[in-house]
This record gives C-alpha cells, structure tokens and sequence, in this order.
C-alpha cells in the first residue's frame, strides 16, 4: 500500500474527528457562559422572591433594610462569578446598576414606607418633597434590571 492511498483512507477520518473536536470545545465554552448567566439569573429570580415575600408578609414590620444590607454581599458574590461571561455591554451596565444599588440610602429602605397610611402622613408634613418610591418596588426595580442585564 503506497502512503498516497493510505492518506486517501485516513484524512477523511482525521479531518472529520478534528471537526467534531472544535465543535465540542466551541458548544463546551457557549454552555460554561449560558450555565453562568443562568445562576446569575436564578440568584435574582430568588433574590425577588425574598422581596416579595418580605412585601406580602403579614407583619407590620417589613425588614426590607435587612434585605438589602444581606444581599449586599450576596450579590457581590453572584456579579462575581458571572462577570467572566459577560459582554462589555453587559459588564457596564452591571456596574453601574451596582454602584446604584449599592448605595441606595438606608432610610429609604424602611418598612413604614411600604405602607400606604405612611405616604399621606409624608405628603402632609412634606408637601413639597414627592412620596419616596415603596421600599419593595425599588428592590423589585433593580432586580429586574440586574435580571435584563445579564441576559
């Protein structure tokens, strides 16, 4: 058998498993980043479930402060662990809805302004200044962004 034949017989094999590698490693990297943006996701999607939890307890004490201050951390952590996958685009959005988040005042986080009777008692005593926005849709806000950003 001349090497001319016995090149005829291998290289289609060769080329083929060749192929069939770099798709394998190109589908191995799409799926490590989707699996990425997924638990990013999750996390919010749990994150939201804990707001509206706390905002539908029966409670008069909301502890949304609470909330915020704990995910804080948590969040660090999940911006953390996608922000390999993320385009540029996405990564500066994320960014700066962080610094947002993250330095949402104290005060406006509290439970009494869930409230509806806490927002004629502000507007009579603040008649200039606008209600503050619900402590729970401000989270739920954020959290639908963080949600629109990795996507």
């Amino acid at each position: 058998m001349k090497i001319c034949e016995l090149i005829e017989k291998v290289f289609p094999s060769v080329v083929g498993a060749l192929i069939s590698g770099l798709i394998g490693v190109w589908l191995f990297f799409v799926k490590r980043k989707r699996d990425a943006k997924d638990s990013f996701l999750v996390f919010v999607s749990q994150q939201r479930v804990r707001v509206e939890a706390i905002r539908d307890s029966p409670f008069l004490q909301k502890d949304f402060q609470g909330f915020h201050t704990k995910s804080r951390q948590e969040f660090s952590d999940a911006v953390a662990r996608v922000w390999p996958f993320l385009n540029q685009c996405n990564k500066s959005c994320i960014k700066t809805l962080w610094a947002k988040y993250d330095q949402i005042p104290f005060d406006e986080l509290d439970g009494k302004w869930e409230v509806g009777a806490a927002d004629v008692a502000f507007e009579k005593k603040f008649p200039e200044k606008r209600t503050p926005e619900k402590p729970s849709a401000r989270l739920l806000h954020y959290l639908c962004e963080f949600e629109n950003a990795a996507k």
